[in-house]
């Protein structure tokens, strides 16, 4: 947990030395909904369900009016757990939750037209973190509530990973997008925990197996994204006025080429 939250850190600071940048416009992502699915040596001996389910966070800033942004992003994924009850009031459940925390840099047609659908690409570096928690529950008989009385981590281990993302956004509202991303994450070789392997005992203590293999994967995401600059807007006129001599000059060479080719 120490090096997710260093990590992280690490992140908001580079991200908040950008806005410094002339222009920079910033945007939250926000994916309530994330599928992972491992490929190829990590699909072979995937001790999951196959399918791992999970929420997103990201923050980006665009510097300028390019069409280039550079941001972090954050996953929560639950590859799987198991419980048991030991007493007639009390259950232990151990979760397997997989953390991925990446910087990335995308191009995106969004900054450069109005259009409502339009494609991004993007590339992402970081580390994923493989978390193995343990959690007690009690039941109050009289009031049949539960609540959770301690919290533990058996293990935990990171990989680094880099991949490529793909997606298109819908523009619904100003300053507003509905995003669709598929992932290609590449993951190092590391030791975590066989799901499948998981038991607790009658005194609720838990045992598990590793496995050590590279841990490549597909994650598709859906959500949205929120401009936090365009939601009072200046009119572009105003902002291209402000620009450096050589910004402006660039900016507009490179729509113009764009244009064209369009047409």
């Amino acid at each position: 947990m120490r090096k997710i939250l260093t990590l992280s850190t690490l992140l908001t600071f580079f991200l908040l030395t950008l806005s410094s940048a002339a222009q920079t416009q910033w945007e939250i992502e926000v994916h309530p909904l994330c599928l992972t699915k491992p490929i190829k040596e990590f699909a072979d001996v995937d001790t999951g369900n196959g399918l791992y389910y999970g929420f997103g966070l990201g923050l980006n800033a665009r510097i300028g009016q390019s069409p280039l942004k550079i941001g972090g992003s954050f996953q929560g994924i639950l590859a799987g757990s198991k419980s048991m009850e030991f007493s007639s009031t009390s259950s232990r459940k151990v979760s397997v939750n997989v953390i991925p925390v990446y910087a990335y840099a995308r191009f995106d047609l969004a900054e450069l037209y109005d259009n409502k659908l339009l494609p991004f690409v993007g590339a992402n570096a970081g580390y994923r973190f493989y978390n193995t928690r343990i959690a007690t529950k009690v039941t109050d008989p009289s009031t049949n509530s539960t609540t959770s009385k301690d919290s533990e981590t058996l293990s935990s281990v990171s990989a680094f990973s880099h991949g490529i993302e793909l997606g298109l956004h819908y523009r619904f509202a100003k300053g507003g997008m509905l995003a669709l991303k598929w992932e290609r994450s590449f993951g190092r070789a590391v030791e975590y925990t066989d799901i499948k392997s998981i038991s607790i005992n009658d005194e609720g203590v838990a045992s598990f197996d590793k496995v050590d293999t590279r841990t490549d994967m597909d994650v598709v995401s859906l959500g949205f994204i929120i401009n936090l600059s365009k939601v009072n807007r200046v009119p572009r006129q105003e902002i291209e006025d402000d620009r450096p001599f050589w910004e402006k000059t660039w900016f507009k060479i490179f729509k113009g080429a764009i244009n064209e080719n369009k047409d």
